[in-house]
């Protein structure tokens, strides 16, 4: 692997380029930005630079970040740069750069009046609430038809919902009952081991599970893992 290097080189017309040669790789010695904006700066009357890439080896982004900082620089002094040499995956790298940065400059500087931030504010409330509307009537029209036996639904689509809400949870059901019933049991074996009264120990799991975990386990099924199946496949739909 040879060695990175950028020189200023005059051409016989009198114009400068800036020879970039060898592997640009972020693990290994880059030149210093500075010593090469301080050759740029001491020729006098500079107002334009070719890149030239013709040796160039390797690269990574450490020499589009070299390249992109060394743009910045010559632009505040009044220098283009031509870039009509570089590859093309190092250019599209280079506009990607640019384009984010001329974004942040302008909602930087786009600072909107009160008036208009009540407006937008007013605007999106009004199309969150069409959007809710919008779906509030779906739901309220497919309900309807449901209750009239006008609702179409493949039966193959059914009995595959029938299947992830029942038989694919069924291991995360197991497993929360078994860690819950765990618990209840030894909480309440330590206290009616004070009264001799750990006869009573599976009454209680039995009737604290039926009556109050079974509420439990079904909401934790459908908000946490059916629900969130359910929404990421409609999400996906969306796309």
């Amino acid at each position: 692997m040879s060695k990175a290097r950028i020189d200023l080189v005059q051409q016989e017309d009198s114009s400068f380029s800036l020879l970039i040669s060898g592997d640009w790789l972020i693990t290994k010695k880059l030149p210093s930005f500075e010593d090469t904006f301080l050759k740029i700066q001491s020729q006098p009357h500079l107002s334009n630079i070719a890149l030239d890439c013709s040796r160039l080896g390797a690269w990574d982004s450490s020499l589009a970040a070299f390249l992109f900082r060394l743009s910045k620089e010559c632009q505040r002094s009044g220098i283009r740069l031509v870039s009509s040499g570089l590859p093309e995956g190092l250019l599209k790298l280079l506009r990607l750069a640019e384009s984010g940065m001329h974004r942040e400059k302008v909602k930087s500087a786009a600072r909107l009046s009160i008036i208009e931030s009540l407006g937008n504010a007013v605007y999106l409330a009004a199309r969150e609430l069409k959007a809710f509307l919008d779906f509030l009537g779906e739901l309220t029209v497919s309900f309807w038809q449901l209750l009239k036996g006008k609702a179409f639904m493949p039966k193959q689509d059914f009995w595959i919902k029938v299947q992830s809400c029942g038989l694919e949870a069924l291991p995360l059901v197991s497993l929360i009952s078994f860690l819950v019933g765990v618990i209840l049991a030894f909480v309440a074996a330590m206290q009616l081991l004070l009264f001799g009264a750990q006869i009573f120990i599976a009454d209680i799991v039995g009737i604290a599970m039926v009556r109050v975990m079974g509420a439990i386990m079904t909401a934790i099924i459908m908000s946490g893992r059916t629900g969130a199946s359910f929404a990421a496949e409609l999400g996906l739909m969306q796309v």
